[in-house]
Order: C-alpha cells, then structure tokens, then sequence
C-alpha cells in the first residue's frame, strides 16, 4: 500500500536552500527516485502561484517506510547549524524536530513515531 509523508521546513538559516537540498536528498536517494513532490501552494487573490513549503514524500509500507525513517533521520543529523521541521505521516499524525542536540538515533525514533505508530506506546 503506497503512504505518503509531508515535510514542512519551518525554520532555519536558509530555508529555501535547505528545502531544495531535503528534495534533491530523497530525489536521490535509493527507493525514492521520482517518489518525492512539491505541491503548488492555492494562489493568494491577486498574485500568482507561489513555492510550496511543502515536500511530500512517497512510500510503500513496511521496508520502504522505514528507508523512509533512515533517510530523514540523516538528513536531519547532517543539518548544521539546526533547522526545525515538521513530518505529517500517512495517518495525520505530526511531529516537529529541532535538530540541535538530538543524536541519529532519537531523530530515527521521532520521525518513526508518524510512519510507524502502531510500533510506539
């Protein structure tokens, strides 16, 4: 079953260069070639379309989603200085992520509890 997850940039140095990097990072990544989009944003009256903040990326259950799990939890563990994000997973669940005094393996538990609810208390 295909999922889906959404990744919200809220807050870093260079917001617009860590989102192209967070896309050309999954666009790249094995497992995720062409599974990773940007949604145009609705217009606001009287201009035109704008950027999405708005990275979402595709992937099956089980092995796939758990990829998914590794890769962000790497990205965010390469990130200085921090950046502050949130993942929405494919049931609605949230979670944001500061990157600043975080290990990989706490950033791999925090984004695992959106793909993976049913393994967490």
């Amino acid at each position: 079953m295909e999922q889906a997850a959404e990744i919200t940039i809220l807050d870093g140095v260079h917001l617009d260069a860590e989102r192209r990097f967070l896309h050309d990072w999954f666009r790249t990544a094995p497992g995720f070639r062409g599974s990773v989009r940007t949604p145009a944003p609705p217009p606001e009256s009287g201009k035109l379309g704008g950027v999405s903040d708005v990275l979402v990326v595709v992937f099956g259950a089980g092995g796939t989603a758990t990829l998914f799990v590794k890769h962000m939890a790497d990205w965010l563990v390469a990130r200085r200085p921090k950046v502050h994000i949130k993942v929405t997973g494919p049931n609605g669940r949230t979670v944001e992520v500061e990157t600043e005094n975080l290990t990989g393996d706490q950033l791999s538990d925090v984004v695992s509890k959106v793909v993976h609810p049913e393994d967490r208390a």
